[in-house]
């Protein structure tokens, strides 16, 4: 899986993906693709590292991360800005009869976690061969991709948890899990409890 051409000089690690290594890229990342809309973005950002664009000029910038050994890509990672807080949380709910307060109630929470995407970063998917896992690849990519960010400013670096095999993992590797349905995150001081779907938080 993911086989690709060695160039001279080169030795085993993380790097960043190369254009033609998309649908690699892609059958790496598949398994974690969670919905159609996992599926459309991961298709999408493949599509535009096989163009060549550089997509880290976005306004939505992201980047793809791979670990490539004896030629062959054992493992990948998509980070992306920050995008917490996009939708409205579940516990707005309840106000929907009351407009005016809704609103005002979307409007902070937005600005909200405005602040907090300015200054952190996401990891949309991550994954490695099966026959790889346990290895310290994963960690090998979350380590590559905190210090690219930490580098850009970044001080949070964010991840989705599904499960409790899932949220062990992140906390092996230095995150701190939230409780579900609210995220106590931590950059110089405490910005807020925020609703979210279950985060990890690393601070960078």
């Amino acid at each position: 899986m993911g086989r690709v051409k060695a160039r001279k000089g080169e030795t085993s690690g993380v790097r960043p993906a190369r254009v033609g290594e998309g649908e690699a890229v892609r059958s790496l990342l598949a398994e974690v693709a969670r919905d159609e809309e996992d599926r459309m973005l991961l298709a999408a950002s493949c599509h535009l590292l096989d163009s060549g664009v550089d997509t880290t000029r976005f306004s939505q910038p992201f980047r793809v991360l791979v670990f490539e050994r004896r030629r062959t890509l054992l493992g990948a990672a998509l980070v992306q800005a920050g995008d917490l807080g996009s939708k409205p949380g579940e516990h707005l709910a309840e106000l929907k009869d009351h407009q005016n307060l809704y609103a005002q109630q979307i409007g902070m929470q937005r600005a909200l976690f405005a602040r907090v995407n300015a200054v952190s970063a996401h990891l949309a998917f991550m994954g490695v061969t099966p026959s790889s896992r346990g290895q310290g690849i994963g960690r090998r990519l979350i380590r590559a991709a905190a210090d690219i960010e930490r580098g850009r400013g970044r001080r949070l670096l964010t991840g989705h948890v599904w499960d409790d095999d899932l949220a062990n993992m992140y906390e092996r590797w230095g995150f701190i899990v939230s409780p579900l349905e609210t995220v106590a995150f931590f950059l110089r001081e405490k910005v807020a409890n925020l609703h979210a779907p279950t985060v990890a938080a690393l601070n960078l």
